[in-house]
């Protein structure tokens, strides 16, 4: 019966291809896609290096033509953007995962609540941590929509419910080991 079954292709643009996380949500898409009984799927991945919109704008670019619907977790930018918008004129639906952008362009966003998750992980600082202090926040990128708002609920809750902890301004870390590790022996150290 699966033979019988329509052919569709799905390509999927993500970040840091060496990261567990996507390596995991690779294999996943990948398992789930090549294991549905409904169609004959096809998965294509591509990784972008780097946080630079014209890197994903040229990733979603080679979706073109090769995949009938895309998903990508890609950084908000207008680059970014126009690409989406070119693959959905062209008929290639875009979905949006893990971080939003382009807002009336991609067809859905699938993803945490991201201010909601900022919250639980201060409630749960403020929970675990027994004598009030210093919270430093680390972000990989200003480009990433899902950042910034986890960011925001997370000062929000402290402003709320735990005023006696101080929070740094928030650092940016491109999401890197070599720079997370620096910083964070520097904010030790202090």
């Amino acid at each position: 019966m699966d033979r019988d079954a329509p052919r569709a292709t799905f390509g999927f643009v993500l970040p840091k291809k060496n990261q567990e996380f996507y390596r995991d949500l690779s294999n996943a898409l990948r398992a789930e896609i090549e294991s549905t009984h409904d169609l004959r799927g096809t998965v294509i991945i591509r990784y972008a290096e780097t946080q630079d919109p014209a890197e994903y704008a040229d990733l979603l670019g080679e979706m073109t033509g090769t995949a009938e619907v895309v998903g990508t977790s890609a950084v908000n930018h207008p680059l970014v953007g126009r690409a989406a918008e070119a693959l959905a004129s062209a008929g290639t639906p875009v979905f949006a995962m893990l971080n939003d952008f382009v807002p009336g362009v991609r067809r859905k966003f699938t993803c945490l609540a991201n201010y909601r998750a900022g919250r639980q992980a201060a409630w749960m600082l403020a929970n675990i941590i027994h004598e009030p202090g210093t919270i430093a926040v680390l972000v990989g990128g200003n480009l990433w929509q899902a950042h910034q708002l986890r960011e925001n609920g997370l000062r929000s809750y402290f402003r709320e419910h735990a005023p006696e902890f101080r929070l740094r301004d928030a650092v940016l870390n491109l999401e890197t080991r070599h720079i997370t590790y620096a910083m964070v022996q520097d904010f030790v150290a202090t």
